[in-house]
């Protein structure tokens, strides 16, 4: 996948633990797929709560929350909850995530 050393760089510059944990997950695809995917997830999860840290989402307490509760917090924030009447195109947007 042409973006991963893009991702790989990003990781290494501001979330450190993230970068070992992507690293952990990208070197154990083929022989562990099921804990690859595991070590992804937990990556995502640490780069939203990063993200949530920031001032414009006070009202989000990241903390206790798992990858479905932070995307939909996200979803909720952005008004792009698909549970909203939107046009299609928009909902596709959140239920993608």
């Amino acid at each position: 996948i042409p973006s991963i050393p893009t991702f790989r760089n990003e990781l290494k510059a501001d979330y450190k633990n993230a970068s070992v944990t992507f690293e952990k997950a990208f070197q154990n695809i083929e022989k562990d797929p099921a804990e690859s995917v595991g070590y992804a997830n937990s990556v995502l999860e640490s780069i939203m709560k990063e993200i949530l840290k920031d001032s414009r989402f006070s009202d989000i307490n990241a903390s206790n929350l798992t990858n479905g509760k932070l995307v939909k917090a996200i979803l909720k924030k952005f008004e792009l909850d698909p549970s909203l009447e939107m046009p299609d195109e928009m909902k596709s947007i959140g239920s993608s995530l």
